[in-house]
């Protein structure tokens, strides 16, 4: 079991209008607490992995950096009370796999132990996050699999990293999938020696879940998926 935090406004999704712990010295204080609390009370409890400190930060208003700092903090408030614990960590916004190239944004500073890394893998998301059997019923044709996206749909809104213009299209299969994970987590996963957790991928169907068969292939980067 890992514990988690899912926070919506302390983690910056209506900043400035609400405070986020980003900005908010007194609310990050209050977060580190929290977790010193937490980790203390379940420090000697079975099958307790871990504490993931904030799940898909949602901020974009500040730079990655920060945003780990935080983080960083939030593992030194649970290794005060339980040092063997996983610490869990990821990038904002809503740890894109994306944000994973930028090796030096998003290592924590400092030489810490136990700690994993984690992102969402949704490639390419107009497929993963669409419904054959609901577009079968209105007659219209669903996403295929293997088969050519928009660059903004692969990439969201980092396609200017990948293509000269965001309705670019580009071939998505297997090997692009398995490319892309040994590029991004897999390289930061050697380059940090810390394990990579892949927290979230997604198929709505039968049919996606079948077509999306390459990703049970990404085992084989040595990176965690949840069964």
């Amino acid at each position: 079991v890992i514990i988690t935090a899912r926070a919506r406004y302390a983690s910056g999704y209506t900043w400035p209008d609400d405070p986020d712990v980003f900005h908010d010295p007194v609310l990050k204080h209050k977060f580190y607490e929290m977790w010193r609390y937490v980790s203390s009370e379940f420090a000697h409890t079975d099958r307790i992995a871990g504490y993931e400190i904030m799940s898909e930060p949602r901020t974009r208003n500040v730079g990655q950096k920060t945003v780990m700092e935080f983080m960083a903090g939030g593992c030194d408030a649970v290794h005060e009370a339980d040092p063997r614990a996983l610490c869990v960590v990821g990038p904002a916004p809503y740890y894109k796999i994306w944000m994973l190239e930028d090796d030096n944004a998003i290592k924590l500073p400092g030489n810490r132990k136990n700690i994993m890394y984690t992102f969402d893998f949704f490639i390419p998301r107009g497929f993963v996050m669409s419904n054959s059997e609901e577009a079968s019923e209105e007659g219209d044709s669903p996403p295929e699999f293997p088969g050519r996206f928009s660059c903004r749909d692969i990439y969201e809104s980092w396609w200017k990293g990948h293509c000269h213009g965001k309705d670019d299209m580009k071939n998505v299969d297997g090997r692009f999938l398995l490319e892309t994970m040994r590029d991004l987590p897999g390289r930061l996963r050697d380059k940090l020696n810390a394990p990579m957790y892949c927290n979230q991928w997604h198929a709505l169907t039968p049919f996606e879940l079948a077509t999306t068969e390459p990703v049970h292939h990404m085992r084989s980067q040595r990176i965690v998926f949840p069964c």
